[in-house]
C-alpha cells in the first residue's frame, strides 16, 4: 500500500526501528508503522517539505501540545529565551531617598517604579522654660519637649504622581528664658508635622510646658503609628522628670522615640534638685541613650542623633537644665537639644529673682524616607 509522504525521510542508523506518531498536523500523514533506516546520514524529519528542528531562542517556542500536535507558547515581557533556556531577562532595582533637614523638597519616582514605601518622622518639640520665683517658694523647671509622630505606609507606584512634594518638619525653639520676677516659665511651641505629598502625614511633637510653682501635668505625646510618649513634667518636690515618661502609648523611659527631661528644681525649702535625662530611643541595635539631666548651673546634655537614615531611627531626647542658685545670682540653666530625626528639647532650669530662669531646649528637625522598588 503506498503511503502518500509529506514529511521526508532520510535513512540512517541501520538497524534501528523508529516508531512515531504526529497525530492531526493540518496537511501531514499519520505515519505510526515501524521503519527501518538503512542509510548512512542522520535521520531528519521534514513537515509541509521544511525541516523541524527545535528552536533555541526566539520569542516564541514550539512544544508538543498533548494531542497529536503542535503549539506555540509565545515568550512575554520580562522573560528571555536563548540556548535553549527560559529565564527571567528583568532587574530589580532599589532606590532610596532621604530627606533629613527642614525645608521643601521634591521626590521624582524612578523609572518601572513598583512598590513606594515611606516614613515620615515630625519635628521634635523644644522643652519649656524654668520658673523665676521668689525664695522660699516652689520654682519648677519647664517640661520637656516631645519627639515626632512616626507614620508609615506602602503604596502601588502607580497610584503615585511622577513628582511629589516632601515637606521635613522643622523641630521647633525652646521656650525662651524668664527675665522677670515671680513668673513662670515659657511655654515652647510645637514642632513642625513631615509629610509625603497628600498621602501621609508624621505628626509635629508637641511643646513643653513652662515651669511654674507647683509639679506640672502630664505632658501629651504626639499621635503616632510607633510607641510614643510625650516629656517629661517639672516637679515641686524633687528632680525633674525624665523624658519619655509623659503620657502616650507606652508611658516607658524606653519608647520608640525620645522625648526631653524636665528641667530641675528649688523647693520651697530651697533645696536644689537636678533636671531630668532625656528619653532614649530604639536604635539599629539597642537603645540610644538620652541626654543627661543637668546639676545645679549645669546645662542639660543633648540628645543623641540616631546616626543611620537607612532604615531611619528617631534621635533620643535631651536632658533638662539644672536649677540656678537660692540666692538669685546664678542664673537657670538651659535645656539640652534633641538628637534627630525628631528628638523633644530638654526643659529649663528655674531660679530666684534676680537671674533669669534656663531657657528650653530645641526639639530636632523631622525625616523623610522613601524606599521605591522598580522592575526594569
Amino acid at each position: 500500500m503506498a503511503l502518500r509522504l509529506i514529511a521526508v525521510l532520510l535513512f540512517a542508523l541501520a538497524g534501528e526501528a523508529f516508531a512515531t506518531n504526529f497525530g492531526d498536523v493540518p496537511g501531514t500523514t499519520v505515519l505510526d508503522a515501524p521503519i527501518t533506516y538503512t542509510g548512512g546520514t542522520p535521520p531528519h524529519l521534514g513537515i509541509n517539505s521544511s525541516v523541524y528542528a527545535p528552536a533555541t531562542s526566539g520569542t516564541s517556542i514550539l512544544y508538543g501540545n498533548g494531542s497529536g500536535g503542535f503549539s506555540n507558547v509565545t515568550v512575554g515581557t520580562g522573560l528571555a529565551f536563548a540556548a535553549g533556556t527560559l529565564s527571567n531577562s528583568r532587574t530589580s532595582t532599589i532606590d532610596v531617598q532621604t530627606f533629613t533637614t527642614n525645608g521643601s523638597y521634591t521626590w521624582t519616582k524612578p523609572a518601572n517604579a513598583k512598590w513606594t514605601f515611606v516614613i515620615c518622622i515630625g519635628g521634635g518639640a523644644g522643652g519649656g522654660s524654668g520658673r523665676r520665683g521668689a525664695a522660699s517658694s516652689g520654682r519648677v523647671g519647664g517640661n520637656g519637649g516631645g519627639h515626632g509622630g512616626w507614620s508609615e505606609a506602602f503604596f502601588d507606584s502607580s497610584t503615585l504622581g511622577g513628582t511629589e512634594t516632601v515637606t521635613v518638619g522643622a523641630g521647633s525653639t525652646g521656650g525662651a528664658a524668664q527675665t522677670v520676677d515671680s513668673t513662670n516659665g515659657n511655654a515652647a511651641s510645637n514642632g513642625n508635622p513631615s509629610s509625603f505629598g497628600s498621602w501621609l502625614l508624621g505628626r509635629q511633637g508637641l511643646g513643653g510646658a513652662g515651669g511654674g510653682t507647683a509639679n506640672a501635668g502630664q505632658p501629651i505625646a504626639a499621635p503616632s503609628m510607633k510607641t510614643s510618649t510625650g516629656g517629661g513634667a517639672g516637679s515641686v518636690t524633687g528632680a525633674g522628670a525624665a523624658g519619655n515618661t509623659g503620657s502616650g502609648t507606652l508611658g516607658s523611659p524606653n519608647a520608640f522615640g525620645g522625648s526631653g527631661g524636665a528641667g530641675g528644681t528649688i523647693s520651697t525649702g530651697n533645696t536644689q534638685f537636678n533636671g531630668g535625662a532625656g528619653g532614649a530611643s530604639l536604635g539599629p541595635t539597642g537603645l540610644i541613650t538620652g541626654g543627661a539631666g543637668g546639676g545645679a548651673g549645669s546645662s542639660g546634655g543633648n540628645g543623641t542623633n540616631s546616626g543611620t537614615t537607612n532604615p531611619p531611627f528617631y534621635g533620643s531626647g535631651a536632658g533638662g537644665g539644672g536649677p540656678g542658685d537660692t540666692g538669685g545670682t546664678t542664673a537657670g540653666a538651659v535645656g539640652g537639644n534633641g538628637g534627630a530625626p525628631g528628638g523633644g528639647g530638654g526643659g529649663g532650669g528655674p531660679s530666684t529673682n534676680g537671674a533669669n530662669s534656663g531657657a528650653g531646649g530645641n526639639g530636632a528637625d523631622g525625616m523623610v524616607y522613601v524606599l521605591t522598588i522598580s522592575y526594569g
